[in-house]
């Protein structure tokens, strides 16, 4: 399943790149005081989505490293800080409906979180050095 890896590290970088887009738009709308526009919400659910399939993509790759090979600490803490991230990157929907300021404020701080999660998990890894 080694090319289930490789979409997996590939996939990373598209995460981490939304991510920090879709922080920055955060982070203008913040200090802007603008209201969440529909381009807000598109970058919010495709940063969420993007999450979703590497979430699922690695727990496809750690069950294939349990049946192929003995589990490793670094998997666990990995996935755990993942899972962190993935819930982070879902807490925003609670305020989905709260005024534009503190749906701004919200999310921004969600999504940060989620991504010093992200950072850490893959320097867990050693895997920041690797393209893919």
């Amino acid at each position: 399943m080694e090319i289930l890896l490789t979409i997996h590290g590939l996939v990373r970088w598209l995460v981490v790149i939304l991510g920090i887009v879709t922080i920055v738009k955060l982070f203008m709308g913040v200090v802007q005081k603008s209201q969440f526009t529909k381009l807000d919400r598109q970058l919010t659910m495709f940063f969420g989505i993007a999450m979703d399939i590497q979430v699922l993509l690695g727990i496809l790759n750690l069950v294939s490293n349990v049946m192929t090979r003995t589990f490793e600490r670094d998997d666990m803490e990995h996935a755990f800080m993942m899972v962190l991230a993935l819930v982070a990157v879902h807490l925003p929907a609670v305020w989905r409906k709260a005024p534009d300021s503190v749906r701004f404020r919200n999310t921004l701080i969600s999504y940060v979180v989620a991504l010093i999660f992200i950072f850490i998990g893959v320097a867990l890894l050693g895997a920041w050095g690797k393209i893919a």
